[in-house]
C-alpha cells in the first residue's frame, strides 16, 4: 500500500521491514497504517475496554511507532502503524 507522508509517497510495505519481530513473525500487514492520533486512540481504547489483554505497548523504530498487544496467554498481537511525525494522506488507486 502506497501512503503520502508530508506530499512524499512511500510503501508501507518497505516499512515493515523495521516492525518488531519474533521468532514465529508477528504479522503486520501493509494496510494496518494508520495516523499517530489514531493509533494512540485504538491504545487508548484497548487499554480500557480488553480486561483479557495483559499488556499494551508501543515499539518505536527508524520513525514508525507499531503498537502491539499480548493476551494473558502470552500470545502477541499486532495491531497497526503509524508515522512518528508528519501528515498521512492515503493516495487514491
Amino acid at each position: 500500500m502506497i501512503v503520502k507522508i508530508n506530499g512524499t509517497p512511500i510503501d508501507t510495505a518497505r516499512v515493515l521491514r523495521f516492525a518488531p519481530r519474533k521468532k514465529d513473525g508477528l504479522g503486520f500487514r501493509d494496510n494496518e497504517v494508520c495516523s499517530l492520533d489514531e493509533l494512540k486512540r485504538i491504545q487508548k481504547r484497548i487499554t480500557v475496554h480488553a480486561e483479557c489483554m495483559e499488556r499494551v505497548w508501543t515499539v518505536d523504530r527508524m520513525g514508525w511507532r507499531f503498537l502491539l498487544l499480548r493476551d494473558a496467554y502470552g500470545n502477541v498481537f499486532p495491531q497497526c502503524f503509524a508515522p512518528l511525525s508528519g501528515e498521512l494522506e492515503y493516495m487514491q488507486e
